[in-house]
């Protein structure tokens, strides 16, 4: 999946979360302020495209790219930096060093995991054993490229048309909790 598709996932969990932590469910997790709310969007929109931190031509990997080089040159596209263990070691260290905002290293995991998610949904998958070889993959969308034919294009387009719509969808029902 493309940069955009990914930040929409991000969106989409953001109000996920968000809601819930805001209906009480995240016992110790105090009121949500707006700039809380605005945080979580912010984790969780970064953390949707931080896996990508091992393509060196990707946005984050032009935004990091010493760290991108050394990933990729490391573990390669779609190898540990698209697992289950990448995200349990970026919550680690995030927590450890940020103490105080173990939320939003939660709220960047989750963004994280909605990029494995949606990249399970390419026709690779994506390996959330790793080390280990297995992929796991839900569907064969074509990813949008600026190589591909329209025809190829509009499965990703189709895709994140539907994740724009539950975006919507999802901050609706956010924001009536909020003054609801």
């Amino acid at each position: 999946m493309t940069y955009r598709t990914h930040v929409l996932g991000g969106i989409a969990v953001a109000a996920m979360v968000t809601t819930v932590a805001m209906g009480g469910q995240f016992e110790g997790l105090p009121p949500l302020t707006t700039p809380a709310i605005f945080g979580s969007f912010i984790a969780a929109m970064t953390g949707s495209v931080f896996p990508d931190i091992d393509q060196p031509t990707s946005t984050m990997g032009r935004t990091l790219p010493i760290v991108s080089k050394m990933m990729c040159g490391t573990f390669g596209h779609r190898g540990f930096c698209h697992s289950l263990l990448f995200l349990i070691v970026i919550y680690g260290l995030t927590a450890a060093f940020l103490p105080s905002m173990s939320f939003y290293a939660l709220m960047l995991c989750f963004g994280a995991a909605s990029h494995l998610f949606f990249d399970m949904f390419n026709r690779p998958g994506v390996p959330l054993l790793w080390p280990f070889k297995l992929r796991f993959r839900l569907a064969k969308i074509k990813t949008e490229s600026k190589f591909g034919t329209k025809r190829d294009n509009l499965q990703e387009k189709i895709f994140r048309l539907i994740v724009a719509a539950l975006d919507v969808i999802l901050i609706l029902s956010m924001a009536a909790s909020i003054w609801g």
